[in-house]
C-alpha cells in the first residue's frame, strides 16, 4: 500500500511510439525475437513472471515454472496493430486443455495480462483443443473465430502460427501444425474495435504437471503502427516512504527510456534506481531522505510512449511529511446530536490542520475507544478544517471538506478516548471528552457540540 502524500499533475503532456517520425500517419515497424542470444531481457526486452521463464539450451523460450496450478506471462513493447502480420512457433508438449493451455496477446493496451486490458489474443488449447481469435474487453474475452474442434487433440503439438489484419479489420489466422511454414487458413474475421497497443505477450495457464511443457520461439511481427500523435504525460504521483516515490504515466512508455536514469533528475536528492512495475507505473528510490518543508523539484523529460511521441519536459515538486505531533488537532466533538438545536443531526469531529503544509491522510488512524478506522487517501490542505461523521451524512456538511468514516453511534455520549496516528502509527493528538465539560445540563442532554 502506497503511504502518505497523493498529488495529481495536470499538465498536459503525451505518448511514444516505435517510429522514428512523429507525423499524424499510421508508421511502418517490426520487431523479431528468435532468443538466439540466450536471453530474454534485452533486445527486446521481456518483463512480466520473469522467474518462470528461460532460454534453453535449444534457444527456445521455455516455460520453467514451480510445479503448481497458476499463470505465467511474459511481455513485450509493440504497438504495431495494422496491415500487420504476426508470426511464432508454440510448442505445447501435452494435449491441452480448459486447465492447460496457452494465450498469445497480439494487442494489448497494458502489460500485466491479468489485469482489465482491451486488445486481442489467441487462445491456443481448451475444451475444442482448437486455436481461436478472442477480443478482450477489460477482463472479458470474446470469441471472434475459432478453427476446427480437435485439431490439437494429440500428445504433443508443434504449431507455427501466422495471424494478419489488414487497415480495415479484417483477421486471417493460420497454422501449420506440423511446426514448417505450410499454413493452413483457419478462418477470418473483421473487427476493428481495437487500433492501439502497446505490447505484445505469451500467457500460459497450467497444472503442476504442465508447469515445465511450454515453448516458444521465432516471433517476428511487422505491420504499421497505431495513428497515435498525442504524447504522454505523467498522471500522477506517490510518496511512498520518505525515500521511493511512485510515478504513473497516462500510457506505457518505453521501457528503455523508464530505464534511463538520465531521464529522471532532481536538484538534491540522488536517484539510486528505478523499478519498472510496468510501462505505466514506476517506483524511483532516492539515496537520500525527502525533506519535508523544503521540497525538491523532479524533471522528467525524455520519455517516450510505444508510438515514439515525446513526453513535454516536465517539473514537479516532492517532499515526504508523515506529520507530527499536533500538526493535526481535533477541535470539535458532536457525541449527542439528538434532540438536534441549530447544528447536524449526526455525530461527527472537527479536524484543523495546523502544520503550515499539506498532509495527506491515507493510512492515518482515527481511534474512538476501542475502535480504529482509517483514513482514505485525502489532502488536508494547512489551516483547514476536516469533517469525519457516520456513513452517508456527509451530505449535511455541504461547506467542508467531509470523510463518512465513522459508524453511527460511535463517539459515546458521556465520553470517549479518542486520538489520531498518523501513518507510522505516532500519535498526532488525543482527547479524552467528558459530558462535564458542558457544564450545562441542558446542553448535556443532547444538541450541542464541544470545542
Amino acid at each position: 500500500m502506497f503511504e502518505n502524500i497523493f498529488l495529481k499533475y495536470d499538465q498536459r503532456l503525451q505518448i511514444p511510439f516505435y517510429c522514428l517520425s512523429l507525423i499524424s500517419i499510421p508508421c511502418s515497424a517490426q520487431w523479431n525475437d528468435s532468443f538466439q542470444d540466450g536471453d530474454f531481457r534485452d533486445s527486446p526486452r521481456w518483463f512480466g513472471d520473469t522467474s518462470h521463464f528461460e532460454v534453453n539450451a535449444g534457444g527456445q523460450l521455455h516455460l520453467n515454472a514451480p510445479a503448481v496450478t497458476a499463470k505465467s506471462y511474459l511481455v513485450t513493447s509493440s504497438g504495431i496493430t495494422s496491415s500487420a502480420e504476426w508470426n511464432f512457433k508454440v510448442h505445447l508438449d501435452f494435449n491441452p486443455s480448459s486447465t492447460n493451455h496457452a494465450k498469445v496477446y497480439l494487442m494489448s493496451d497494458m502489460s500485466v495480462l491479468d489485469s482489465s486490458l482491451n486488445g486481442y489474443y489467441l487462445k491456443i488449447g481448451g475444451t475444442e483443443d482448437n486455436i481461436a481469435l478472442y477480443k478482450q474487453t477489460g477482463l472479458t474475452g470474446t470469441s471472434l473465430m475459432t478453427g476446427r474442434s480437435g485439431m490439437l487433440n494429440a500428445a504433443t503439438n508443434q504449431l507455427s502460427v501466422r495471424v494478419t489484419r489488414t487497415s480495415s479489420g479484417e483477421w486471417t489466422v493460420s497454422c501449420d501444425t506440423t511446426g514448417q511454414t505450410n499454413y493452413l487458413t483457419l478462418g477470418n474475421v473483421v473487427d476493428s474495435t481495437y487500433w492501439f497497443s502497446a505490447y505484445f505477450g505469451v500467457q500460459c495457464i497450467y497444472t503442476s504437471t504442465r508447469s515445465t511443457r511450454f515453448y516458444f520461439d521465432d516471433f517476428e511481427v511487422k505491420g504499421k503502427t497505431s495513428n497515435d500523435t498525442i504524447p504522454p504525460r505523467v498522471g500522477m504521483f506517490m510518496i511512498v516512504n520518505d525515500s521511493a516515490l511512485h510515478l504513473n504515466f497516462s500510457e506505457a512508455i518505453k521501457t528503455e527510456d523508464l530505464h534511463n536514469l538520465s531521464n529522471f533528475k532532481t536538484e538534491t536528492v540522488i536517484i539510486k534506481s528505478i523499478d519498472v512495475a510496468d510501462g505505466r507505473n514506476i517506483r524511483v528510490l532516492f539515496s537520500g531522505i525527502l525533506p519535508c518543508k523544503d521540497p525538491v523539484s523532479m524533471h522528467v523529460s525524455g520519455l517516450h510512449d510505444m508510438a515514439g511521441n515525446q513526453i513535454k519536459d516536465t517539473t514537479f515538486s516532492v517532499s515526504y511529511c508523515p506529520g507530527e505531533i499536533f500538526d493535526i488537532i481535533i477541535t470539535e466533538i458532536m457525541a449527542d446530536p439528538d434532540p438536534p438545536v441549530l447544528l447536524q443531526n449526526t455525530e461527527y469531529l472537527e479536524l484543523y490542520n495546523k502544520s503550515g503544509i499539506t498532509l495527506n491522510l491515507e493510512n492515518w488512524t482515527l481511534q474512538v475507544g476501542n475502535t480504529i478506522k482509517k483514513f482514505p487517501a485525502f489532502e488536508m490542505l494547512p489551516e483547514s478544517f476536516l469533517i469525519v461523521c457516520a456513513g452517508g451524512t456527509c451530505s449535511q456538511f455541504p461547506n467542508k471538506p467531509c470523510l463518512d468514516i465513522l459508524s453511527s453511534s460511535e463517539l459515546n455520549n458521556s465520553g470517549e478516548y479518542t486520538a489520531i496516528r498518523n501513518a507510522k502509527n505516532e500519535l498526532i493528538h488525543w482527547i479524552e471528552y467528558s459530558d462535564s465539560w458542558y457544564g450545562d445540563d441542558l446542553k448535556k442532554n443532547g444538541g450541542w457540540s464541544l470545542e
